[in-house]
């Protein structure tokens, strides 16, 4: 053993005992972890296993409700990661229009009357229900216009 070598002792820095002998592949899934966890490093210098790691920011898909008033914004939010186990996304914004007309597109959220993020747990869930129904409405209100024009946008070009 050449006690020279750089990284002579990486098989004492990442312990085997994690390891569940089902899932070892021909006894290589040490050897394939060794090598994931020490790219992950900063550098494979002794100083590099040492180095603080910054840590990454968790993203919390929370639902939300905020609405526009004289004060600002007042906003509402569950403060969990409701989208975690998320089977649907609703997300629904009301503006009043002649405050938005001259509002740069980018700006207009500013003045929504309300914004909603919901952050559905099953397919039956009573708001995604709803939800359906109200684009259903809305969808056969503008199909009865007499003028209506009715076209398919090809997503895969």
């Amino acid at each position: 053993m050449d006690l020279s070598e750089e990284n002579t002792f990486k098989h004492y820095y990442y312990p085997e005992t994690h390891i569940v002998p089902s899932d070892d592949e021909e006894g290589v899934l040490p050897l394939k972890i060794k090598k994931t966890i020490s790219n992950k490093r900063p550098s494979n210098s002794i100083h590099g296993f040492f180095e603080k790691r910054k840590k990454k920011k968790m993203i919390k898909y929370s639902s939300s409700v905020s609405q526009a008033t004289d004060e600002g914004i007042a906003f509402i939010k569950s403060n969990q990661d409701d989208g975690a186990y998320a089977s649907h996304l609703i997300k629904i914004e009301l503006y009043d229009w002649a405050k938005i007309k001259n509002v740069p597109s980018s700006e207009q959220w500013k003045h929504a009357e309300v914004r909603i993020k919901y952050y559905a747990h099953s397919d039956n869930d009573d708001h995604v229900e709803k939800t359906k129904d109200v684009i259903y409405n809305i969808t056969k209100h503008l199909a009865a216009k007499s003028d209506c024009v009715n076209f398919v946008i090809d997503s895969e070009k």
